[in-house]
Order: structure tokens, then sequence, then C-alpha cells
């Protein structure tokens, strides 16, 4: 044996490391229709308020990640605008406008939503975002409601998530 981990060849193949990679490689700029598989209230690394969701896309199974961090402690102005965008990306999410009352409320609304509903979501990225490694969300025409999923649309069994 040459090294530690030579004992391990076996545990995965290279097409299946290529395949779940290409999970996560951003998505063109663009419309897809997509699942909402979660949704949550909840905090970051640090402790602050965020919101976290995820879809998966109907065509090519991709994963689509929804990050907004609502508390922005180094420019504290900017955490109005935060909880607008997040605010406005809920209302799309549920089909009608939120009025803010609270972070309480907000979270309380967040829990309340079913997710398994099928939505046309457009992605973009800020103009600084050469990566493309942070990708903007907006609801753009709700499909289906939220149910239970159906596991024959999606096949996430090869998704370490």
């Amino acid at each position: 044996m040459s090294n530690l981990w030579e004992r391990f060849e076996n545990i995965v193949s290279a097409d299946e490391v290529s395949d779940a990679k290409s999970q996560f490689e951003p998505l063109a700029v663009g419309d897809y229709n997509a699942i909402l598989m979660e949704i949550e209230p909840s905090e970051s690394k640090g402790g602050l308020p965020m919101l976290k969701g995820k879809f998966k896309t109907l065509e090519g199974n991709k994963t689509i990640f929804y990050n907004q961090m609502l508390q922005n402690v180094s420019m504290p102005h900017m955490t109005a605008v935060n909880i607008a965008e997040a605010v406005t990306f809920l209302g799309g999410v549920i089909g009608e406008e939120i009025t803010f009352t609270g972070l309480g409320a907000l979270a309380t609304l967040v829990e309340g939503i079913d997710v398994g509903g099928e939505y046309i979501v457009n992605i973009s990225y800020g103009t600084k975002d050469f990566d493309m490694k942070f990708p903007k969300l907006k609801i753009v025409e709700i499909v289906t409601e939220g149910k239970p999923l159906d596991t024959t649309l999606i096949d996430d069994s090869d998704i370490p998530f």
C-alpha cells in the first residue's frame, strides 16, 4: 500500500463524483421550473437570522439554493434591504404580498409554507458575482401549490444532502 487511502479506492467511481459535482455547478441566468424542497427560518454560523431554501429543477435535476442573510452587522443600513428581499421572495412563494411586522411573524409564516410546489424560478447574479456563486432567485410564477413531495418526479438518490 503506497498511501493511507488506497484501501478506499472502490467506495465511489469517478463518474459518480463527476455527476455529483455537476449538481452544484452554477446555473445560467434564466427561468427554470423547479420544485420547492425545503424552506426554513435559520441562523448563520455566527447566530444571525437568515432564510434558507432549496429547489430542484425539473430538467437536469439541479439543486438551487436560496440563502438570504437578514441582519447585516457590518452594514446595519442593509438589514432592512435584506429583509425586504426575503419578504418579496416569500411573497412570490405564497402568491400574495406580505406585510412585514417582525422577524417572529416572518419565521411563523415560513414554517407554514408547504414544500413540494412547482414554481418558475428566475435566476440572476449580482454584477460583481463573476463566479456565479450567489444566485438571486425570484419567483416568476406558481405552477402548482405545495403538497406532499412526489418522489417519482425527482430522483435525488444520487445526491448527498
